[in-house]
């Protein structure tokens, strides 16, 4: 499987074996302010269900995913190195002026 640390998991140096084929629940903290203090607002879970809006002419949509939702986790970052870790010799991996990478 070319893709085995993005499908079934990998191995990371300091936290052992992570398995990237189970669920993992992911939320962040959405921020306000109150006399100059930082207050946490709410705690937002991601991987929620998608909200659907009427739009003007009626016919429902689904409303694009919130952009603080569509970047990678670290735990998926890191499986990304792994990867090329893994690959890049193997494969001869080179870059743009042909050396080694």
């Amino acid at each position: 499987d070319i893709f085995h640390e993005f499908n079934k998991g990998y191995k990371h140096g300091g936290g052992g074996d992570v398995e990237m084929d189970k669920l993992r629940p992911c939320s962040y903290n959405r921020h306000g302010y109150e006399k100059n203090i930082v207050i946490v607002e709410e705690t937002i879970t991601i991987g929620e269900s998608i909200r659907r809006r009427k739009s003007p002419n009626g016919s429902a949509h689904i409303t694009p995913m919130a952009v603080e939702l569509r970047g990678i986790t670290l735990r998926q970052l890191r499986a990304i190195i792994a990867n090329v870790k893994r690959r890049c010799v193997k494969e001869g991996w080179t870059d743009w002026e042909g050396k080694p990478l």
